[in-house]
């Protein structure tokens, strides 16, 4: 309990109350229109805002990638091959790498995808905010379900659409109208493939909106991005250039260290665009930091 003498005392300095936690969940509201070059533009302008945001973006793929980097290094200590694929060694670290690196992913992801909501509210996010916890567990679970659920569909998908042309072909002993039936059956899979992707790459960004189910958080994935395949096609893609000119322009200062910076960068741009785009479809429009 608060001293009355010292409450009382008019010469005390005011003291500040608890820090106010940044606000995640909203009500969606109507879903607004927005186009890939606005919302890069807005990730360009957020990032010149607030430069911090490469930092948090290197320490979290620091962290990402520190299970790999750690095997790696324990292995040529002990002097273990496990460059040689399909050998025991090759397995195992295979193995133990994807256990160890699924939770830590679920759990850097989701801070990228947090620090982006941020940066699209107008605040200016700390190196904290990337590595707090909150959604972690839907996080790990959206993940799990990513990694097993989402490939087992696709072979379903692939069952159905190549699966008749196998099946002529073992029934016809190679007929090239059995190749024929099997390429087009192999388009149709992979448009399939592209389409689901792409129609559910904004199910991290729905749980740092505040989704705490994993399977909602892929409803509301599939409900945003209706009629919006081609703009998040788009800003998918621009990932592609967005890395060569981040590696070309990091391997400028030689000894690779430009990329320290560049690679980040890219990284944030993305993440910030699409969260920029699952926002205008929840009925918000991104909107800069004010000046300090």
């Amino acid at each position: 309990m608060e001293n009355r003498a010292e409450s009382d005392d008019p010469f005390r300095p005011p003291q500040s109350g608890p820090e106010p936690q940044p606000e995640l969940r909203r009500e969606p509201g109507a879903p607004l229109e927005w186009d890939p070059l606005e919302v890069y533009t807005f990730a360009w302008n957020a990032l010149r805002a607030h430069p911090l945001t490469v930092v948090a973006f290197l320490l979290a793929m620091i962290v990402q990638f520190s299970v790999s980097l750690a095997m790696e290094i324990v292995a040529l200590a002990l002097e273990i091959d496990i460059q040689t694929p399909f050998t025991s060694n090759w397995y195992t670290f295979q193995g133990v790498n994807y256990v160890l690196a699924l939770p830590l992913a679920a759990y850097v992801n989701l801070g990228m995808a947090r620090f982006a909501l941020e940066l699209c509210r107008g605040r200016r996010p700390g190196v904290e905010r990337m590595f707090a916890t909150e959604g972690y567990l839907t996080s790990l679970l959206a993940s799990l379900l990513a990694q097993v659920a989402v490939p087992v569909l696709f072979a379903v998908l692939a069952g159905l659409t190549v699966g008749p042309g196998a099946a002529l072909y073992f029934a016809t002993d190679g007929d090239p109208l059995s190749w024929l039936v099997i390429g087009v059956g192999v388009l149709v899979w992979l448009a399939g493939v592209v389409y689901g992707s792409v129609r559910i790459l904004w199910w991290m960004s729905a749980i740092a909106y505040g989704e705490r189910d994993a399977l909602r958080a892929f409803r509301v994935a599939i409900e945003r991005s209706s009629g919006q395949f081609w703009p998040m096609l788009a800003v998918l893609l621009a990932m592609i250039p967005l890395m060569l000119i981040a590696l070309f322009l990091g391997l400028c200062p030689g000894l690779f260290v430009g990329m320290l910076a560049t690679v980040p960068a890219a990284v944030a741009l993305y993440t910030t665009a699409a969260m920029g785009g699952f926002l205008a479809r929840s009925g918000e429009r991104p909107v800069l930091a004010t000046r300090e």
